[in-house]
């Protein structure tokens, strides 16, 4: 199965470690670029091109017919359990909308998202990378 891992920035060496799990067990994995501090430090707007465009390239990962699915990588951040941001949202909204299946790995907890995400009727993993085998 061909995964797209999807989360917040502040993950990236988590979802470095969920790649190489993911491929031992036989999948084809794609993880955001990632956006060194070198890039964080540059003028407002050559940032924000160079998000726009590592963004851009992660949602094509996800429309594309060779997905099956994504996966949230959704850890504690700014004391919320299971943390999914505005962009990873939009991510999952994404995947629903071109029919891909849907695992979060860590129960969210922000209640602003549970009808949208009730809709969209992902597979909450309880922390069990293991389900992916």
């Amino acid at each position: 199965m061909k995964i797209v891992v999807c989360g917040s920035g502040s993950f990236l060496q988590e979802m470095d470690g969920i790649k190489e799990k993911l491929e031992k067990w036989g999948h084809r994995v794609v993880i955001p670029i990632h956006l060194d501090r070198k890039a964080r430090e540059k003028a407002r707007p050559t940032y924000i091109k160079i998000k726009k465009t590592i963004g851009m390239r992660h949602f094509q990962e996800i429309a594309r017919p060779s997905t099956d699915a994504i996966l949230v990588a959704n850890y504690a951040k700014n004391g919320i359990e299971g943390y999914i941001g505005a962009n990873t949202f939009a991510e999952i909204a994404l995947a629903w909308y071109f029919h891909k299946k849907i695992y979060i790995l860590h129960r969210p907890t922000q209640e602003y998202l549970k009808d949208e995400l009730e809709t969209w009727e992902p597979t909450i993993l309880d922390a069990k990378l293991e389900a992916l085998k």
